[in-house]
């Protein structure tokens, strides 16, 4: 396949290059409306001269140019050291409710932020935590509020929970928070995320009444891609089992209600009238989820194939592929450094390149067995996306599922029938809840085996790896599967298989040889964490940064706390009294509060001057 065979995706990965080339060196508005303009003007006289390739070439870097300004990702400043929060405003807009406590809300929310002693960062992605609300607030509105800017600290524990992971997965760029008395609501009445909030929010009530709650909390992931209702336990085994795309919106979920709309469209004969009535109702759906990344690129792959096959081209899905992630650009240049966006284009180059490859090799290894064809489509589709999609899993979340490919092959099914039966449950439950009811049981069933089958999977010390490894060990992973697959015959093929297996077992080897006894000094904004770690055990230091700190415990530290087996924490001050107050009572575990000639000797003995500003890490016999 030649490149010129697919414009559409050439044209989409020039104008990225052009549009990030720009927008990294920073060149300002002037200069781009001049260069789009001068580059429009020579397209123009190159196609009037006939000049058809140079004036191709001449409009694309024109277009990348002009996008370039709409690039925010290089303005964003993270520092990669403790420094105090920052002061400022936030104008924008409510995006997504996140979680909703006694003493505050917490939202994702899309505007301009403007710190008081740095550069104002226009059209960026905020967590905001809003404390002592006095209403809540819901996608859609529109708000006006100085805020309070938290910068990213160190993890003490890449494998735990971590802010950074969650906000990187989330597509978030900053932490902000503020009290509910400086919040400005500007409404605006019926604004399209509000209705499509609204539509949302009435499908999920019906979902929960028709199911029971563990099943309508994955129901609700599955049709809508609301994943906040998801149990922690339920979403872990998913995670690690390699089968968590299930949970979010994707290719595979608009395909099925694709499949189902057609079904449903079956007595419209005429195929134009069939496809338009498709795409406006994909439309919809991409509406009510909320216009979610992964979502509107699979509903534009299908509209381009519908469209492709009413006017009878010759449909090339990799053409398909890069027209839907050049609409994305030009609407929202930012989205080439989404997670979402990465890992659903990622998927799908993965499948179209590796798919027939992989699948052929199977088909010659399990040409005599029942189901092949099955388990050789499953195990392909699932290897194909993984060869791209796991480093890209193991870059962002530290986590690489070596599970995944017989996890898929069994849950996904399992899954694809469940979300059937969910759709069709919440359909007949407009018109009979006693019509829906059956078909609802078939679902729970479906959704516990699920769940069942993903933490037995899990419950393997080898189905998954966690933390820095995690990268090594999947980009080894791709680095193999691609050696495997462009085997020329079985022959060759066996001795690769074998090699790929000693190479594994090697790899996993460097896993459980890590020493087990280390030491890290993690710098936090109110105190220094230092964590000591001897045959699992792990022995934790809090120092107070500052003698009168303010009584504000770290989030971080104590889900560590809570999730790890604790030997001791020993702390010092405001903040470490606040911490160890906030898991106390919830878990057993020995605490104390260290004297000032103990914490001066410690520190004495660490060879610490002064509190550090970067992580300080290392592994001792």
């Amino acid at each position: 396949m030649k490149i010129s065979e697919i414009p559409a995706m050439k044209m989409f990965l020039l104008a990225t290059i052009v549009g990030i080339s720009f927008a990294f060196i920073d060149v300002n508005y002037i200069i781009t409306i001049v260069g789009t303009s001068l580059f429009v003007i020579l397209g123009g006289i190159l196609f009037f001269f006939k000049k058809k390739d140079l004036a191709y070439y001449s409009a694309v870097i024109a277009l990348g140019i002009l996008c370039s300004s709409r690039i925010h990702y290089f303005e964003e400043i993270q520092p990669d050291k403790i420094i105090p929060d920052e002061f400022g405003v936030f104008q924008g807009e409510i995006v997504q409710m996140m979680s909703t406590k006694e003493n505050y809300l917490r939202y994702i929310a899309e505007g301009n932020l403007n710190p008081q002693n740095l550069n104002e960062i226009k059209n960026t992605r905020v967590l905001i935590t809003i404390f002592n609300p006095k209403y809540a607030l819901i996608p859609g509105d529109k708000i006006l509020s100085n805020v309070k800017i938290h910068f990213l600290e160190a993890d003490i524990d890449p494998d735990g929970y971590s802010l950074k992971k969650f906000m990187k997965s989330s597509d978030i760029n900053f932490s902000i928070s503020t009290s509910g008395y400086n919040i400005s609501k500007q409404t605006k009445v019926n604004s399209i995320r509000q209705i499509s909030f609204g539509l949302r929010k009435r499908i999920v009530e019906q979902i929960f009444k028709i199911f029971d709650e563990k099943t309508a909390s994955v129901m609700s992931a599955l049709i809508v891609g609301d994943k906040s209702f998801i149990p922690k336990d339920v979403n872990e085994n998913f995670k690690l089992s390699g089968t968590a795309h299930l949970l979010a919106v994707s290719g595979l979920h608009v395909g099925i209600i694709s499949f189902i709309i057609f079904t449903f469209l079956g007595f419209i004969r005429n195929d134009v009238a069939k496809a338009i009535i498709t795409i406006l109702l994909l439309l919809f759906y991409v509406f009510v989820i909320g216009f979610l990344t992964s979502g509107v690129r699979a509903a534009l792959m299908i509209s381009v194939y519908l469209i492709s096959q009413c006017l009878e081209r010759k449909i090339n899905p990799f053409n398909s592929l890069g027209l839907a992630a050049l609409v994305m650009f030009l609407i929202s240049p930012d989205v080439i450094f989404s997670v979402s966006f990465q890992l659903s284009v990622g998927a799908v180059t993965g499948i179209l390149f590796f798919y027939n490859l992989i699948k052929s090799k199977f088909d010659a290894i399990l040409s005599k067995v029942k189901f092949s064809s099955f388990i050789s489509s499953s195990f392909s589709i699932t290897l194909a996306s993984s060869i791209v999609v796991s480093p890209i899993i193991a870059i962002y979340f530290d986590t690489f599922s070596s599970i995944s490919p017989i996890a898929n092959l069994i849950v996904v099914p399992i899954m694809v029938l469940a979300m059937s039966f969910g759709i069709i449950s919440l359909l007949l439950s407009f018109i009979s809840q006693e019509m829906s009811y059956y078909h609802a049981l078939s679902g729970d069933l479906l959704v516990s085996i699920a769940d069942e089958l993903n933490s037995f999977f899990v419950s393997f010390s080898f189905s998954y790896y966690t933390g820095e490894i995690s990268i090594i060990i999947a980009l080894s992973f791709s680095v193999l599967m691609l050696y495997l697959i462009t085997s020329n015959n079985l022959r060759v093929m066996s001795f690769r298989i074998t090699a790929v297996f000693l190479c594994i077992i090697l790899i996993s080897n460097f896993k459980i040889k890590k020493a087990e006894n280390e030491m890290k000094i993690v710098p936090k904004k109110n105190f220094t964490a230092v964590l000591l770690r001897n045959s699992n055990k792990n022995y934790l230091l809090l120092f107070d940064r500052k003698p009168a700190n303010e009584k504000s415990g770290d989030f971080e530290i104590t889900n560590f706390i809570m999730n790890n087996n604790i030997a001791s924490v020993s702390y010092t001050g405001n903040s470490g009294i606040s911490t160890i107050d906030k898991v106390k009572k919830e878990k057993k575990f020995d605490y104390f509060e260290m004297k000032l000639d103990i914490q001066e000797k410690i520190i004495n003995l660490l060879k610490l001057k002064e509190h550090p500003s970067k992580i300080i890490h290392f592994y001792y016999d």
